[in-house]
């Protein structure tokens, strides 16, 4: 996309949710784009192939905000914050943000089951 004419390389954004959230992680911290977001995004799955996000997060990264719900049922969040404090100690660009009554797929309505926000 850096490349094409019609898109500004000084523009370039990402935001994932879920499993789109380990991927935005992936672009933002290696550099692949300026900035990005991940809501509830995969910082912890055991049958992970490529590692956790964390490992690509250094002080080179572009920033990037992590949004987490603290009784997300998938991404448990006893798992998810050491990987993401670790992430906020490899890069001063990094930032995340905890909703206490949230869950898994917390902005989407008809997913109640795991963790509307109340």
């Amino acid at each position: 996309m850096r490349e094409d004419n019609r898109v500004d390389p000084k523009n370039l954004f990402a935001v994932g949710f879920s499993n789109g959230g380990y991927w935005a992680s992936y672009l933002d911290a290696g550099g692949f784009v300026n900035a990005g977001v991940t809501h509830y995004g995969v910082w912890w799955w055991p049958k992970t192939h490529n590692g956790y996000p964390v490992k690509y997060f250094s002080e080179m990264s572009n920033p990037v905000l992590a949004l987490i719900g603290k009784e997300d049922t998938v991404q448990k969040y006893k798992f998810v914050m050491p990987e993401v404090k670790l992430a906020k100690e490899r890069s001063q660009k990094f930032e995340f943000f905890v909703f206490k009554q949230a869950g898994h797929s917390w902005d989407c309505k008809p997913c109640k089951k795991d963790g509307f926000s109340k």
